[in-house]
């Protein structure tokens, strides 16, 4: 993949619109002596570097992101404060009859995430906007994902619909492994991880980050004269 601008994905970390729990970052983060935030580095589109007090932090950016998606959506859901933003040019959608029909059955809840869509004949539908923040995604790609996501969560988890839509959101409209982040994106997406509830995980289970310590790395060059 061609390298991108320093600021090509700025846009993509999107406002958690959760509390930003302090004293986790506190814990978690440290300064340089000039009284700035150590800079990170991004390590082949996937990782994400950031000196903490302890030694050196890792994050998944994909984890990372995915868990701010979730905790955004559910939080939109649970308090109704869904923002949409409306497409130039609508896009038509065909569905298979069951898909159609579970549509229809959730309607109200993919509305209250920041959808804007109207019935347009059989099985098909007219997309008029998608949530506020969700750029760089293809609409249909978007809104057949969640369908499908939120079929295969039904199936496998005993989860409430909320739940189940913020979990769909995290796996379609999260970032990517392989993009490349500016230094401010990244800044970014560390604090909003550390502003979630629940920081350490991604919905679907795996580490957020991990905290390499100043006494692993000092092993790794110890001298072995």
């Amino acid at each position: 993949e061609a390298e991108r601008p320093a600021n090509f994905n700025d846009h993509l970390i999107i406002e958690s619109g959760i509390h930003k729990d302090d004293d986790i970052h506190h814990e978690q983060m440290t300064v340089s002596k000039s009284g700035q935030d150590p800079q990170t580095f991004q390590i082949h589109g996937k990782y994400i570097i950031s000196q903490v007090k302890s030694g050196m932090m890792i994050i998944n950016q994909v984890y990372a992101h995915q868990r701010i998606i979730y905790e955004k959506y559910l939080n939109i859901l649970v308090t109704d404060s869904r923002s949409t933003q409306k497409l130039l040019f609508p896009e038509a959608l065909d569905l298979n009859p069951s898909d159609f029909t579970l549509l229809l059955d959730i309607k109200e809840e993919i509305i209250r995430l920041g959808f804007d869509f109207n019935i347009f004949g059989k099985n098909s539908i007219i997309i008029n906007g998608i949530p506020a923040g969700i750029t760089d995604i293809n609409e249909k790609e978007v809104f057949e994902g969640l369908v499908e996501q939120f079929k295969l969560n039904k199936e496998k988890l005993e989860i409430g619909i909320f739940e189940n839509l913020a979990l769909s959101m995290a796996r379609y409209a999260a970032i990517k492994e392989g993009r490349l982040l500016s230094e401010d994106a990244r800044r970014s997406l560390i604090d909003q991880l550390f502003g979630c509830k629940n920081p350490n995980y991604s919905p679907f289970g795996g580490p957020t980050y991990v905290i390499l310590g100043m006494e692993h790395l000092e092993e790794y060059f110890k001298d072995k004269n």
